[in-house]
């Protein structure tokens, strides 16, 4: 199958990008197992998972703020992302379209957060995550420590990417 064939119409893959967010007062248990078993995947909305190919390839992200009081969805929005030849970047996870596949890579840079990822070269971080071919999920997470802008305190996000 030619490139623009898989791409050029829109491709045959979903992405859902999700952000978990806390601060240094929820840290720790108890509201650390809480995080761990709170869920790592949502429900698709149905205006992405019955999408037009023309659009272009359905983006679904979510931001979840955890707090003393617990989690909240502070955003959930939907896009559709352009097919192109170009490369594109979600987070620090470029993926690359091949003939029949994707490939995705993790880049680390300061805006995954710290701590510095480096290789065994002490070179910044770039490694393949894996390819998706038609018919398979992949799911990648990270996370990083992060500092607020406006008031100087440290946040922590655990990111995760699902592609179907």
């Amino acid at each position: 199958m030619k490139y623009f064939e898989l791409f050029g119409k829109g491709a045959n893959l979903i992405i859902q990008a999700i952000t978990l967010r806390w601060g240094k007062d929820v840290r720790g248990a108890p509201y650390s197992s809480l995080r761990n078993r709170y869920s790592k995947a949502f429900r698709l909305p149905e205006s992405i998972v019955n999408h037009e190919s023309s659009h272009g390839i359905p983006y679904h992200s979510l931001l979840i703020v955890q707090d003393k009081s617990g989690f909240r969805n502070i955003s959930n929005q939907t896009a559709f992302l352009e097919a192109s030849e170009a490369d594109f970047k979600i987070g620090c996870v470029e993926i690359v379209p091949k003939e029949e596949k994707y490939e995705f890579t993790f880049k680390y840079s300061h805006y995954c957060g710290k701590p510095a990822r480096y290789d065994k070269k002490y070179h910044l971080l770039v490694e393949k995550a894996f390819e998706l071919w038609p018919n398979e999920y992949g799911r990648i997470l990270y996370n990083g420590r992060h500092i607020a802008t406006d008031t100087g305190e440290w946040y922590y996000e655990l990111h995760i990417l699902l592609s179907f």
